[in-house]
């Protein structure tokens, strides 16, 4: 992907094809968008610009060893192609992902983007990544003439489920850990402050 490709495609936005990451995600949170891309219509998942379309750039190393982490979280790993094209003095590292008639998982989940079949975007981002239905990834399944049957379907609602349960799971952890850094925080700086008390009773016992 040339500059000038890639700085019309940031002027346009995110949507259903695109996404900018304005710092290096975790190597799951790649393995999330590249499997959604993939399961969807595919694009380019864009580390180094922040909404709205201004480029920052990210550590092109980092981003690399990041996203070759990410394989591992991919089953399987679908057609990628990475650049780290260089856009007014700053790196910006693209991920194209090709669209796939594979089902790709992420971490065990199957993931799309954009509005749920039966919501408007109101509720979903036409750029959101969300667990698949038990209907997309039962139709993603028959593409090529596949025949469905009862078994299908109930593979494709299992599968759904066990998304959804993945994606309340990290969303648990997630809270957890914001809760238990705050919980922690003013016990921190209560300590800082006895500490510092403590050493000037005794430098004051000295003097």
């Amino acid at each position: 992907m040339y500059s000038e490709e890639l700085e019309r495609l940031i002027r346009q936005g995110e949507s259903q094809e695109v996404e900018f990451k304005s710092s290096v995600p975790t190597p799951q949170e790649i393995a999330k968008h590249v499997a959604a891309l993939a399961n969807t219509n595919g694009g380019a998942l864009v580390l180094g610009v922040k909404e709205p379309a201004e480029i920052v750039g990210v550590d092109e190393q980092r981003a690399r060893a990041a996203i070759e982490t990410a394989r591992q979280y991919l089953s399987p790993v679908p057609e990628m192609k990475v650049q780290s094209p260089n856009v007014h003095g700053h790196v910006v590292v693209v991920v194209q992902v090709a669209a796939s008639d594979e089902l790709h998982a992420a971490m065990g989940g199957y993931f799309g983007r954009g509005a749920r079949p039966s919501e408007v975007l109101e509720t979903h981002r036409a750029d959101a990544v969300r667990p698949m239905t038990s209907a997309e990834i039962r139709l993603h399944v028959m593409k090529g003439g596949r025949a469905e049957d009862a078994a299908l379907s109930r593979l494709a609602r299992a599968v759904a489920d066990q998304t959804h349960t993945i994606e309340q799971q990290a969303e648990t952890t997630r809270k957890l850990s914001w809760d238990l850094a705050k919980a922690n925080a003013p016990w921190i700086k209560l300590a800082l402050v006895l500490a510092g008390v403590v050493a000037g009773m005794v430098l004051m016992h000295f003097l």
